[in-house]
């Protein structure tokens, strides 16, 4: 894991802040020593994608403050570098006097290979369940395809 954070001091004049925006950037990176494709490992389990000698995720995150950090936007994303798939997480924070507190967020899931199902009878199965063969595309933010949400969170602190 390599990362870096870094206040942008000249954006705070051009974007209006109460105070320097804040960039963050990190990369992850899981080697496999002495890998081989014949062990035959996959990514996630219960998904046939297979496993990477070296599995990387860039992540990044750019906060703003506003009237004097009591309005927080903020924006991260996840980026799989292996097949391309991000997963973006825009945010807002308020503050409202001493004891509120609203915070609300989208999970966004851009994917480019998923584990695809059908129902059946009611229940969900791989589509080709009566085939018999493995599903091998879906990697680990594959897993959350279909899956964007928009959470609220209002409390109230005493």
């Amino acid at each position: 894991m390599i990362g870096i954070d870094k206040q942008i001091k000249g954006l705070s004049d051009v974007l209006g802040t109460s105070q320097f925006p804040l960039l963050s950037l990190q990369v992850f990176d899981t080697w496999l020593t002495n890998w081989k494709r014949s062990d035959d490992l996959v990514e996630v389990l219960g998904f046939g994608a297979p496993r990477r000698e070296h599995t990387t995720y860039i992540t990044a995150l750019f906060t703003l403050d506003y009237m004097h950090s009591t309005v927080n936007p903020s924006v991260a994303a996840v980026l799989d570098s292996g097949n391309a798939d991000v997963a973006l997480i825009p945010a807002l924070d308020l503050k409202f006097g001493n004891h509120w507190r609203v915070h609300s967020d989208m999970d966004l899931f851009f994917v480019h290979r998923q584990k695809n199902v059908k129902s059946f009878g009611g229940t969900l199965l791989n589509e080709d369940f009566f085939s018999a063969s493995a599903e091998d595309s879906t990697h680990l933010l594959g897993t959350f395809a279909n899956n964007s949400q928009f959470n609220l969170r209002v409390t109230y602190q005493f």
